[in-house]
């Protein structure tokens, strides 16, 4: 479609009171006698400005920038309205307007590249190729995002363009004061965020990364791992609800194992390997890190497998039966609370337990962090405490050297990887594990 005139003027913009100061630049588009105009966001001295050229006159570097930014533009509109009428579309002084404001391309928007995320982290979840947990924290970082959103800008939404340092600074200011967040909580929430933002950046929906500048450091906390006589009272205690039975099953599955929630979740027969000497495996990978995980069963945790032998969870196709991650921490608080547990039972203190009482029992840290699924045994050693039992063994080891005294322990886990164990793991660890190896920050262990 044909336009009868066009004409583009550049010119500056009178201020009220004229004191020398440079002076905005303005564009000025007429097409068929309609005018439109719109600051360029540019600007030149008075004394340096031809005003029928619509150029600066000056010689120095930054006015020969400022015209050759000028010709691009002009250009660039022509180019635009030649393609709007090769295209057969109306062309009109607002249409090229808002091409100069940008306004005529795509937006994008945080809270719907959020939610697109999100869905389809469900998706794989169903088929469990993500894990439950990490959707259900996307979610609640989703709804604290949104919620930021109104609190602060009074909107439904963000364009992703108009992120910068300020918005994500402030992010974080909120989940600490109005949503009472530790310092950690929120700096896995502000991860969360960020992860949408960077998918952003690399689809170039925006040209930079509001994240650049923000820096966000991780408290160091002691996490709670049980000890033997802790496991001892759970073991025994009797509950007598068959709920708490089959979770008390399935937390102590996890100590014995070291999985985390969503390996547990999916374990199924196919699993599981038996070597030639009869011995148990867990050959599995890793629902998080994808990682290969090579763990011997012992007597206790092929006993919990069997106990389910018959159970309706194997219709599912799994063989213990686990119930939904936020289910499943609720009913720990009550197996804690019946056996007069004081410290607080998750899936990631069976991990730890796990990791513990291996350590405890003398098995060697690189074969830990490759039965725990850990990236590198960096990982690992932020992941575990020393244990006052590891400390008074390993001093007894010392002891035995320095006096020749014969020393004992209990080592009931320890003796249970046998040289021929130990091989095992550790071969398959050489492969895979580099101690040099960075740990990423905000691994979720």
């Amino acid at each position: 479609m044909l336009s009868e005139s066009f004409s583009v003027l550049f010119f500056l913009k009178a201020p009220k009171k004229d004191l020398g100061q440079p002076r905005a630049i303005y564009i000025r588009i007429t097409v068929d006698g309609i005018v439109k105009e719109a600051s360029i966001q540019r600007k030149c001295l008075p004394k340096q400005w031809h005003q029928q050229l619509g150029r600066s006159l000056g010689k120095d570097e930054l006015s020969q920038t400022l015209n050759t930014f000028l010709t691009t533009l002009e250009a660039k509109l022509e180019k635009k309205r030649t393609d709007l009428i090769s295209a057969d579309k109306q062309v009109t002084a607002e249409i090229l307007i808002d091409y100069v404001k940008g306004r005529d391309t795509p937006k994008y928007y945080l809270l719907e590249e959020f939610k697109k995320h999100n869905n389809q982290l469900a998706i794989l979840v169903g088929k469990r190729k993500a894990a439950a947990g990490t959707c259900e924290r996307y979610s609640t970082a989703y709804s604290h995002t949104r919620d930021y959103i109104q609190w602060k800008y009074a909107k439904e939404d963000m364009l992703l363009a108009d992120l910068d340092y300020d918005f994500v600074n402030d992010f974080y200011f909120y989940l600490m004061s109005v949503r009472s967040c530790c310092n950690n909580t929120a700096c896995k929430y502000v991860s969360n965020m960020k992860k949408i933002v960077l998918i952003a950046v690399k689809k170039k929906y925006i040209l930079s990364n509001p994240f650049a500048e923000f820096a966000m450091h991780l408290d160091d906390v002691e996490h709670d791992a049980l000890n033997e006589g802790e496991l001892y009272k759970i073991v025994n205690h009797n509950y007598e609800i068959d709920r708490l039975d089959r979770i008390r099953d399935v937390f102590l599955f996890s100590c014995m194992t070291g999985l985390a929630f969503a390996d547990v979740e999916k374990l199924s027969m196919s699993d599981i390997e038996i070597d030639e000497t009869g011995s148990w495996w867990i050959i599995q990978d890793r629902t998080k890190t994808k990682r290969k995980a090579d763990i011997p069963l012992f007597r206790d945790a092929q006993s919990i497998i069997e106990k389910y032998a018959n159970h309706e969870c194997l219709k599912k196709g799994v063989l213990l039966p686990v119930v939904a991650n936020a289910n499943y921490n609720l009913y720990l608080k009550e197996i804690a609370a019946g056996a007069r547990i004081v410290k607080r039972l998750t899936t990631h203190t069976a991990r730890r337990t796990f990791a513990s009482l291996c350590l405890n029992n003398g098995v060697e840290l690189k074969v830990i962090s490759k039965m725990l699924g850990h990236k590198s045994v960096k990982q690992t050693e932020k992941y575990l405490r020393l244990e006052k039992d590891h400390i008074k063994n390993s001093m007894n080891k010392l002891k035995k050297i320095l006096d020749g005294k014969e020393v004992s322990f209990t080592r009931a886990i320890g003796k249970t990887f046998t040289a021929a164990v130990k091989s095992r793991v550790l071969e398959s660890a050489a492969e895979e594990i580099n101690d040099d190896e960075v740990v990423e920050e905000f691994s979720d262990i």
